[in-house]
């Protein structure tokens, strides 16, 4: 028995000294994700850098070096690719894809530099899609800095709970527009894709320590709708998306307060005033009315009537229907249209639909604003506030802009 004893333990301890492999799991490969970056209808053109190959039914064709750059246009029956080299000459409704040889390759289109494939494609006489399909995860390297300031470390905390809701949100289109050509708009009627210029490291980080991760409610994505600046009040409803009429399920008052600080206090456009002067109100009205009083001889020595009615506002405070009257004429504006409508040269739209109105001496009309967007979901500089104070993203996503929501790793 002691000779076996010492046996088995001279065996236990060989086996024991033998090195084991750690296997790593492999990653879950990241979902393709297409991005329409221009709907064009005129001659445009781009550049390769590195080696891009167009497979057709004829033979592979080569571009790069001294054959970098292609032009393309639209038909009346299709589109034109060509250069000095070479020309093609496609039908409507026929797809083409530039792939990339190397991973070191990129095209550069209007000033930007994007990695990934490159697709042409017609949907109607005169119109032709230029699309950027690449992985999500590289997609989000170009998406989050573009959405938020990404320079800072104390940042980082804010830009894992935007890179949550920039994938949860790239997600829920792509399941949607599955039938589409693209999944998403390279700008704000999605989310803003600037390219590989603007990729930052602490960006970068954040994407790469959330990978795969997204917010639920339910069994179904969130809706993850994000907005700049809430001024001080969030919006549980949004006016003119369609995905859903409550984000939340409930209609209240709910501000944006971190102890006894509003969280987005530190944004620029936390507060804000827009002043119009009665000709440039005449001049924005006769752009939808036709109605001008400044451009045509008046009849008689009356004073010319200009009322502002603000029919309906949301629990926020955010105005949900407003009316100008100018002389006989009336027109309604609701939701984003009222952000459209007063607008100027220099500054753009509306920052948001959270004024007060007031007229100046008769003559000017001055509204006296807060945010920046819809309200809707995650204020970005709201989260940089908690971000800084030391809120983890989780805390910035589940405890305090989606409430009823949970994390989830899906790849």
């Amino acid at each position: 028995m002691k000779l076996l004893f010492k046996i088995v333990t001279l065996t236990f301890l060989l086996v024991a000294c033998v090195p084991r492999t750690h296997l790593q799991p492999e990653k879950i490969p990241s979902p393709n994700v297409r991005v329409l970056l221009n709907e064009t209808s005129r001659l445009d053109s781009l550049i390769f850098f590195g080696t891009y190959s167009l497979h057709s039914e004829e033979a592979k064709y080569d571009f790069g070096k001294k054959n970098s750059e292609i032009f393309f246009r639209p038909l009346k029956k299709g589109y034109k690719i060509f250069n000095p080299n070479r020309i093609f000459v496609f039908t409507t409704g026929e797809k083409i894809s530039f792939e990339p040889v190397s991973d070191q390759a990129y095209f550069n289109y209007q000033g930007r530099k994007y990695k990934g494939i490159l697709t042409f494609y017609s949907p109607e006489k005169g119109t032709l899609y230029v699309i950027n399909t690449l992985p999500l995860e590289e997609y989000l390297q170009c998406v989050v800095p573009a959405e938020m300031p990404s320079k800072d470390k104390e940042n980082l905390e804010a830009l894992k709970a935007q890179a949550i809701c920039a994938r949860t949100y790239a997600l829920g289109r792509m399941a949607k527009r599955k039938q589409e050509p693209y999944d998403v708009y390279a700008d704000v009627r999605d989310q803003v894709y600037k390219g590989l210029d603007v990729r930052m490291q602490y960006a970068d980080m954040a994407i790469s320590a959330t990978r795969g991760d997204v917010l639920m409610k339910g069994n179904r994505l969130a809706s993850t709708f994000y907005h700049s600046t809430c001024g001080g009040v969030l919006e549980d409803t949004i006016g003119t998306l369609q995905d859903t009429s409550s984000v939340f399920g409930r209609k209240k008052i709910r501000k944006d307060i971190i102890g006894d600080t509003f969280a987005c206090s530190i944004s620029p456009l936390y507060r804000w005033q827009r002043r119009f002067t009665l000709r440039q109100l005449d001049f924005l009205l006769s752009k939808r009315t036709k109605v001008s009083f400044f451009n045509k001889e008046l009849k008689d020595t009356l004073d010319i009537y200009m009322k502002i009615i603000i029919r309906k506002r949301k629990p926020s405070g955010r105005i949900e229907k407003l009316g100008i009257q100018y002389g006989d004429s009336l027109l309604w504006l609701e939701n984003y249209d009222i952000r459209k409508f007063f607008t100027d040269t220099e500054k753009g739209n509306l920052r948001s639909n959270l004024f007060l109105a007031r007229v100046e001496d008769d003559t000017t009309l001055v509204l006296n604003g807060g945010g920046y967007g819809h309200g809707a979901g995650m204020c970005q500089w709201g989260a940089l506030y908690m971000s800084k104070h030391g809120f983890k993203y989780f805390d910035i996503l589940v405890n305090k802009y989606y409430p009823g929501t949970y994390l989830k790793k899906v790849y």
